[in-house]
Parts: structure tokens; C-alpha cells; sequence
């Protein structure tokens, strides 16, 4: 029985259902588990819609007979969390050497820090199980020798997607990579790495996006 008819289910039972009020502490794909309000106790497994994500600190209600068997407050539909990072300027890359992408520049806003800038500036890292896609973009400094590759990484070694090709003869290289849906575990990153063989170093300008899809089932 999926949640819905679960939750429909329930409603429908004259007595014995409750409500109360908690902070979404960690969503996984098989639950959250929530903080009650005006206490430390926290409960786990708490069911959410299939098709939604709950964001990590938002207030939710839990219905409640007993077990609380289902949440329902701010959750982020399909295509959130999303997320896009850049570099402010262009980064030199050397000759010849598959290089990870330093990004250092948030657009918009990132409610679940996927990106934290510091420690590991190249990568965006996913905040619960579930499919995702991602795009990467770089623009290679006007150069019209050898070869331009972008390739979009997870766990620093398995490639999700990539390309190379010819340098443009004039002006700017410009390269765009998106991965199919993949499906990642919480905690794993992925970035985009970038090569180019002009015979010395080369300047590059990359974006890399996220989208959430939904949960892994």
C-alpha cells in the first residue's frame, strides 16, 4: 500500500489520530527522522510523499495513532534540491592534466549546503538517496591547438558523463556535459573535471548544476 492510501486510510478512522509538531533532522529514502517540538525526543522512519523531499530543518506535522506514520509540512517538489556553482573568474588549468574544477561562487541560494566552498571546493555533495542529473560547462580560453574535454565525476573516479573534442580554430571552446538520471547515495559528490592539451597552461571558466529528481525506489 503506498502512503497515500496509508494516509487516506487513516484520516478515514474515527479515533485515534493525532497530530504533532517536529524539525526535520535527516531524510533518507526510507523516512526522516524528526525532533518533536518542545523536546529533544526524535523518531525515525517517518514516512513522507514518494514523489517529495522534505528539507532537512523544516517544520512539519506528524500524523500520529500511535506511530507516526506520516509527515506533512514545507517539502521540496521534484527538481529540488537544485543547485548551480561557478567560478567568479577564469582558473589557469595545465597542459595535459585531467584537473577538478574549483568553484567558488553560489547562483541563487543552496538551503541543503550541498556545495561548502572550504574543504572541497570542486564538488557538490547530494543530501539524501534518490536520482539526480547534473551539467557541467566550460569555456576554454581562445586557443586552436589540440584537444578540450569536460567530464562529470562521482566519488572521484567513476565517470557519469563526458566529452572532448577538437579545439575551435578561433575564438572561445565551449563545452556542455549532462548525465542521464543517476542514482546516488547520500553523502556521495560528484564534479566536473576538465583537460586541454593548447601546449601550456589555459584559462577555463566552469558551471556545474544539480537537480534532484526524486527518490531512489
Amino acid at each position: 500500500m503506498d502512503v497515500v492510501s496509508l494516509l487516506a486510510k487513516q484520516v478515514a478512522q474515527p479515533v485515534g489520530l493525532r497530530v504533532r509538531q517536529g524539525a526535520v533532522v535527516s531524510v533518507s529514502s526510507y523516512g526522516l527522522t524528526v525532533t518533536i517540538a518542545g523536546s529533544t525526543t526524535q523518531v525515525t522512519g517517518v514516512k513522507y510523499l514518494g514523489s517529495y523531499a522534505p528539507q532537512v530543518g523544516a517544520q512539519v506535522w506528524l500524523l500520529t495513532d500511535g506511530a507516526d506514520i506520516f509527515a506533512l509540512g514545507h517539502l521540496a517538489p521534484r527538481g529540488t534540491p537544485a543547485l548551480q556553482v561557478s567560478a567568479a573568474s577564469a582558473i589557469s588549468v595545465a597542459y595535459g592534466t585531467e584537473t577538478a574544477m574549483v568553484l567558488n561562487t553560489v547562483v541563487g541560494s543552496d538551503p541543503w549546503d550541498m556545495w561548502e566552498g572550504v574543504t572541497n571546493p570542486s564538488r557538490i555533495t547530494v543530501p539524501l538517496d534518490g536520482w539526480y542529473t547534473f551539467t557541467a560547462h566550460a569555456s576554454f580560453a581562445a586557443n586552436g591547438s589540440g584537444i578540450r574535454g569536460v567530464k562529470l565525476r562521482s566519488g572521484g573516479s567513476t565517470t557519469l558523463a563526458w566529452q572532448r573534442v577538437s579545439a575551435a580554430s578561433s575564438g572561445t571552446t565551449e563545452l556542455t556535459v549532462t548525465c542521464g538520471a543517476v542514482t546516488l547515495s547520500a553523502s556521495n559528490y560528484v564534479e566536473a573535471t576538465v583537460e586541454q592539451t593548447s601546449g601550456g597552461n589555459l584559462d577555463v571558466s566552469p558551471t556545474l548544476r544539480v537537480s534532484y529528481i526524486g527518490p531512489a525506489q
